[in-house]
Parts: C-alpha cells; structure tokens; sequence
C-alpha cells in the first residue's frame, strides 16, 4: 500500500454484490499486514473463529481463483483421505526435500492449501505452549528459518537472494516440520500453474503421477487470474521448479484448455496423495462455508459429508437424471434478463443425450447447464459483447474438466451448418430473434427436430405467438413452469436491472415452454399464421 509506483486496482479486492448473492452469511474480514504476509491472514483468520465450530481452513492467494466447481468439498474429501486422523496440510505443490532431491530446503508448501482445524490448533499449540515463544507467529519463523539455514553458506546465498515473504513461505513448512504435521500434495491429481510476473508467462512444472499417466493441462483446481485471459502456458519438464530456469527441456502448450500436454510422461517416485479422481458431490450435501480474508472455513456436518461422498465415489460421470441447473451451473444473469433457471431445467430431459442449439443465449446460464447432459451443445449468439463473453465461459468450463459448448458468432439465419441438430430452444427477442421466422428457417433441417420455444404471460408479443400456434394445432405440448427470482434480481448489478428495478416485478410467475416438431410444420399454416399475426414485416425467405 506505500508503493509509490504500484497502486491497488480500484475495487480489487472487493466482493462486490457476491455476498447478497450466496445462500449462506459471508463474512468479509480485512486485516492489515502483521509482517507474515498472506500466512498472517490465514492464522488471523483462525484465530479470530477459534472455537466457532469450523472445521477446514483453505488457503488461497487473492490473485488465484478456484476454477473447478465443488472445488472445496474436492478438497475436503481429499484431505480427508489423506489424513484419516485428520492431522495434516494438503497442498497444491510440495517444494524442498525429500520430494525435490536436488533442492537446498526442506519442504514447504506451493500453491492453495487446505488444513484441518486440529492442524492448526497443533502449530499454536507448538509455537506458544511446548516453545513457550513470547513474541508474534511471524518473529518466530524467522528466527527459525535464519538459525537453520544459516548454517549452510549455499542456503545463506540462496536465502539472500530470495525476497522477504518467500522465506517466510520456507519458513512456514519447517514450522509444520517442527509441530509433526506432515505435508502431501495434490499435484498427481490437479496440476498447480504458477504466473510468473518477472518474465509475464504462466508456467507449469505440475502434473506429474507415479503411473507416468499425465493430467490434463486443464485439470485444476485454482489458476492465476491470469490464465483466464492467456491461452499459452510454457510447460517445464521436469519434476521440480528449477525446471522452469535450468537447462532443462521446456515446451508451449499453446491452448492449455484444449491442447494436450507437451512434455514426456513424467513420474513421481513418491505418492503423496493416492486418490482417483473424484465427481462433484451431489447436490443434496452441499454446504455453505464462511470467509474470512479468503479464508473459507467449514462447519463441522461437511465433514462427514465430505468423508461419506469420498468412500462412496468412483470415476467421473455425468450429472444424474435429477440434477437441476441450480446444481450443475453458477448463473450470471437473472431474470428477466434471461429465462428462469427452472425453466432451463424443465428442457434439460428433452435434450439429455441430444445435439442441442440455442439461439441468442446471452450469457449462457442456459447452454452451460445443457452442456452438462447433452451429446453437443451449441450457443448461436449475434452480439458481440455477448459472444466474447460466451467464449471465455466455455473456454473456463473447458479448463475445469466440464462439459461445454461451442460458440457461433454470427445470425442463425446465415449459417446453414447449425441445421443439423436434435432440439432448438429459444426465447424471442424481436425483430432479430422472431418465434415464427425462426420455425420457417428451420424447414431446411434435414433431422426429425424438436423445437423448444419460451413463451413469457407477461411479454404480450409471447403469448400472441403462442394462441397462434396453438390455433394452428402446430404444438406438441405446453408445461407451465413457476418461477421466483426476485431477490436475486433486486440485489442485481446488472446495469439494466440497476437503471429501473421495477423491470424486476417480470423476475417471478409462470413461464410456459411449448414443443413444436418440425418435420411436421405445415408451411401453409405457417404461412397464414405470420399473416394473421399482422406484424409488419415481410415473410422470409
């Protein structure tokens, strides 16, 4: 903060509208810097909830982001399996000896990292009750960093040349090493990438498994903010750090989130963590945690969920029949600026299994949720802010191991390839996007297509469209869904819904969705259907 050169982005570290968002009490703490950086913050945090009943503490830089969805049961269910006692620091990469045979220091942690309240209560209990230390956290990992590797003229060089809050991270492991608390790693089931800001590129030493299987380079649980934005990750071959600088063999990954690996099978002698893969947990046993200075701290019932999801969970598998897209996606928008949620779950049968394509998607609650049952889905979107939107939420799905979508910038009209699909769904917006104009180009499909309309009692346009089809007996079948996403749309900071909050009162009601196949429009009635909706404009081509 006294960096001259160096000001703090305006609104960086804030949570915004997140917290009104959430189902569950978040609670924003900010603490000053106590001279041990972010490891400061992390016992802060513990110190001020000691004895509130939480029972995980995760650790997570501020400029890194969880990528993964359920990430933090992921990482309580595998803490869980590798520390059955519950002791212990599971972290994204362990550095130093043993684990990198060639390094000058013992081990410390890399990366997110999660701990058990127990864990946390044994390096207090070390540091104040069994070394009786009188001074800070931080004054005490200093003075044990300087008196071990001072001893050693090539640490003493390396330590010189390292900056204050790295010793403090080396430091911080041999306080774990002093207090018996062991340290494993997740790297041979989630790789780790690290921004490297002195040469601006992402790097990536992680990844490697005792069985030379190499993970996905999109396989990960936080990322650097960076890497949202950047394609290019320059992958170092190698089992350790000093791969990235040492004149060992390197290569670029040019789309991390699609490309495979570019380095050998590489593996690790040592398993830290021996866990296969795991589902995200049902939806059924999620739970709400608490955050304080981004810490995220979890009540003691998601213990046991967390333990029970572990031992009942095999491979990865799609999202069960039941699922809602509550449960298999994190809405951006809210209504009315999009279709409710339910409503997108009421389509989600009808397109399991199915190539789906839906125009004008917006921002993509819906074809993300479509993504995760259908055999393909596609987002046709013709504006552009949107569609570079879309873009990097289907290229985010992608990185976190999720199913996604692909994305067509351009006018449904002008692009003969998306006739070819099992289920098209809509909710018309005129003049670009026309109920009845998108039936009639469907016509040239070659497929015994469904088509899934969207149809809104308080848009006039919606339900003048819909007595017409339905006087034409063009119809399948129409459900009524109810909806209620008012709060969520007050407490929007959509600039739209920010402008005039009274756009909220069509936030809650009742949607109709109608069925209409294709291949069994008749174009005559079609035809006169346009002509008695009495719009003016010109039948299409």
């Amino acid at each position: 903060p006294t960096d001259a050169r160096r000001g703090e982005i305006a609104g960086y570290a804030s949570l915004g509208n997140l917290p009104r968002l959430l189902p569950c009490e978040i609670e924003e703490v900010r603490v000053s810097n106590n001279s041990l950086g972010s490891y400061g913050m992390y016992l802060h945090a513990f110190a001020i909830s000691r004895g509130a009943g939480f029972s995980y503490y995760v650790f997570s830089e501020v400029d890194y982001l969880p990528v993964m969805p359920h990430f933090d049961a992921t990482l309580v269910a595998m803490h869980a399996g590798a520390f059955p006692q519950s002791v212990g620091a599971l972290v994204g990469i362990v550095q130093g000896q043993p684990v990198e045979p060639d390094s000058t220091y013992d081990a410390h942690p890399e990366g997110s990292h999660i701990m058990s309240t127990a864990t946390i209560e044994r390096i207090f209990a070390h540091v104040y009750e069994e070394r009786r230390w009188k001074g800070s956290t931080a004054a005490y990992i200093l003075n044990r960093t300087w008196s071990v590797y001072g001893r050693e003229k090539p640490s003493r060089r390396l330590l010189r040349r390292n900056t204050y809050y790295n010793v403090l991270q080396q430091g911080f492991g041999l306080l774990l090493k002093e207090a018996g608390i062991e340290q494993r790693d997740w790297t041979g089931q989630f790789r780790s990438p690290y921004w490297h800001a002195a040469t601006g590129s992402l790097v990536d030493w992680t990844g490697a498994s005792a069985s030379r299987q190499q993970l996905p380079m999109r396989r990960l649980l936080f990322a650097p903010t960076q890497m949202l934005f950047l394609d290019t990750v320059t992958r170092c071959c190698g089992q350790n750090f000093q791969a990235c600088w040492d004149q060992h063999p390197r290569c670029t990954v040019r789309r991390w989130h699609s490309d495979g690996d570019c380095c050998s099978g590489e593996s690790i002698p040592w398993t830290l963590v021996a866990l296969k893969p795991q589902t995200p947990p049902p939806p059924e046993v999620s739970t709400c945690p608490a955050i304080s200075s981004g810490v995220l701290m979890y009540p003691p019932r998601s213990v046991k969920v967390a333990t029970d999801w572990l031992r009942s969970t095999t491979a990865p598998a799609k999202p069960r029949a039941a699922s809602s897209c509550g449960d298999l996606v994190s809405p951006v928008d809210t209504s009315p600026i999009r279709s409710p949620q339910v409503l997108h779950t009421a389509i989600l049968p009808h397109v399991r299994g199915k190539r789906v394509v839906e125009i004008g998607t917006r921002r993509g609650d819906s074809v993300a949720c479509y993504a995760q049952v259908a055999a393909s889905a596609t987002a046709v979107e013709v504006d552009p802010g949107a569609c570079l939107y879309l873009k990097r939420r289907s290229a985010s799905l992608r990185a976190n191991g999720s199913d996604t979508f692909e994305v067509v910038c351009e006018d449904y009209r002008a692009n003969k390839a998306l006739l070819d699909a099992d289920v098209y769904t809509w909710w018309q917006e005129p003049p670009l996007l026309d109920n009845l104009e998108v039936l009639w180009t469907l016509r040239f499909t070659a497929r015994p297509a469904l088509a899934l309309l969207a149809f809104d009692p308080q848009y006039h346009p919606d339900m003048a469209d819909l007595h017409i089809l339905q006087g034409a007996n063009m119809t399948d079948w129409v459900q009524s869904v109810g909806y209620d996403e008012y709060t969520a749309c007050i407490v929007s900071d959509d600039k739209d819904l920010s402008r005039d909050r009274r756009l909220c009162s069509r936030a809650r009601g009742v949607f109709h969705l109608a069925a209409v196949a294709v291949k069994r429009i008749d174009l005559a009635l079609l035809e006169l259907a346009w002509g008695a909706r009495g719009r003016q404009k010109s039948r299409p081509g």
